[in-house]
């Protein structure tokens, strides 16, 4: 199995931990392998795809919108057409928060694409999952319930709740933010946590759902994945004000993350978890 070819993909790769990752991915694949760099814009898809291959490297770029459902079947697809499945799958796109812009323009966007966007990925993606097929979105370890306040952590600790009933959470999360009602009811001022910990609540309830059907595939991990702070343009506003923290490159970021996507057949854990470092961070 460890010269098998490969199937890959990567959401958010035409820069930053999405494109290392791809780097990295192209690299250490067997060959024959296949990795496919998605990416909102095909132009930009286009110039990173070139980059990579001014380094020798290979990756075909492929439009992939969290947003935009139809990219999300259009990729389905292809991949089932052209490879029958796929065996890696990473979901690494995301709206970035802005701490220069109120929270009623941000959070509606963010958590459309952050929270349902990627669910909605996972439902399309995972039935071309082939057997040890690793799935990874990536996330934050400000994902567990110690990062909000204790007044809103019930809505996600549920250990039974589904998919949509953390989509449900989110829903009204974003209607507090917007009416002005999030700090009376108890939500943090920063729209970062609620989104990172929806994510993960999302994931894990998703794994459960994904665990219980008969029909899955073996040997198949899923896991939130925290790369740790990174000096990418989505972080720099944030990193700036915090002069004391060591970033690292987006290069460096990619290592743990590919220890987690390659995990050699017959690897049972971890599974349904946020991963950071290589370590599992406790939801509850």
């Amino acid at each position: 199995m460890k010269n098998t070819p490969r199937i890959a993909f990567v959401s958010g790769a035409n820069r930053g931990i999405g494109l290392a990752l791809v780097r990295a991915l192209s690299r250490e694949l067997p060959e024959g392998s296949a990795v496919y760099l998605g990416c909102r814009r095909l132009a930009d898809g286009r110039r990173a795809a070139e980059a990579l291959a001014a380094e020798g490297l290979e990756a075909t770029p492929i439009r992939f919108d969290l947003v935009e459902r139809a990219t999300h079947e259009a990729l389905a697809a292809h991949l089932r057409e052209a490879h029958g499945g796929i065996d890696i799958l990473v979901l690494n796109g995301a709206v970035a928060a802005s701490p220069d812009r109120p929270n009623t323009e941000q959070v509606r966007p963010m958590i459309t694409a952050n929270n349902h966007g990627n669910h909605a990925a996972l439902e399309t993606l995972t039935p071309l999952l082939r057997q040890n097929a690793r799935v990874l979105v990536v996330a934050s370890g400000l994902g567990t319930l110690a990062s909000l306040p204790e007044l809103v952590r019930d809505r996600f600790a549920d250990p039974h709740a589904t998919p949509e009933a953390i989509a449900a959470v989110m829903d009204d999360y974003v209607t507090s933010v917007e009416t002005g009602q999030d700090g009376a009811e108890g939500w943090p001022e920063w729209i970062n946590l609620p989104s990172k910990v929806g994510q993960v609540a999302s994931l894990r309830a998703f794994v459960r759902r994904f665990d219980a059907a008969p029909d899955r595939p073996t040997g198949v991990l899923v896991n939130a994945v925290c790369p740790g702070w990174t000096d990418t343009e989505a972080a720099r506003p944030y990193l700036a004000a915090m002069p004391d923290v060591d970033a690292q490159s987006p290069d460096e970021a990619a290592v743990d993350l590919l220890w987690l996507a390659t995990r050699p057949p017959g690897t049972a854990a971890p599974h349904g978890e946020l991963v950071q470092h290589r370590r599992v961070l406790p939801f509850a």
